[in-house]
Order: structure tokens, then C-alpha cells, then sequence
């Protein structure tokens, strides 16, 4: 199974990353980010909002757990310090945040992946 990894607000910058039932958040992000590039984290937008992943998460199993509505998620590297992140880890990282930070619309994708703009 391949996961789309939007790489940036830009719609055509994008990786397609290979994941197993073990292939955990951090690997993806691992295999995302520029070299030498610290801070980034995945986040998950569906519907408008967006949740950080945590590193730990079996990105496997988050897929799954979608279900029907799979196709309707969008993954995004961000390419700073997650929301929330201190020394002792994530805060919150099930909460919902609000896409309103973000650089650019991203309204709705279908089959994780392909983008349709607002009319």
C-alpha cells in the first residue's frame, strides 16, 4: 500500500511513500523531509480540519480506520514544530486543529490524493 504525502500547500509537490502494517508515523515523516531538515511532522485533513499524527501511530492502522471515508484524507508534511510539542512529547495529539493556519485552501480530496479546488 502506498500513502500520499503532500509535501507542501502545493498540490503537485508529493510523495508517494510505501507503508506495512509496522511502517510508523516517524518513518514516513523520516522518509518525507528534506536532509538535514529538524522540525516537520503529518498531519491529517479531512473535511476542514486537521489532526497532528503521532510519531508512534502505525500509519497502517490509521488508514484503516477510515474506513469507507479513506479516500476522502489528505496527509501533509508540515516543515516546522508540531503544534502542542515539548520535551515530554505530544499534547493532545487526537485534538482536532482548525486548518485556519495553514498557507493555502485545502478543501477536499478524494482516493488520498487528488485535490478539488473550491468553485
Amino acid at each position: 500500500m502506498f500513502l500520499t504525502v503532500y509535501l507542501s500547500n502545493d498540490s503537485q509537490h508529493f510523495s508517494e511513500v510505501p507503508i506495512t502494517p509496522e511502517t510508523l508515523c516517524r518513518d514516513v515523516v523520516e522518509l518525507c523531509k528534506e536532509p538535514g531538515e529538524a522540525d516537520c511532522y503529518l498531519a491529517e485533513i479531512w473535511r476542514g480540519s486537521e489532526r497532528l499524527v503521532g510519531e508512534g501511530e502505525r500509519m497502517f492502522e490509521v488508514l484503516q480506520q477510515w474506513g469507507q471515508h479513506r479516500g476522502e484524507v489528505c496527509y501533509l508534511l508540515h516543515h516546522q514544530r508540531a503544534p502542542g510539542r515539548d520535551s515530554g512529547g505530544f499534547r493532545g495529539v487526537d485534538q482536532m486543529i482548525k486548518r485556519n493556519h495553514m498557507k493555502a485552501s485545502m478543501d477536499r480530496c478524494l482516493e488520498n490524493g487528488v485535490w478539488i479546488p473550491d468553485s
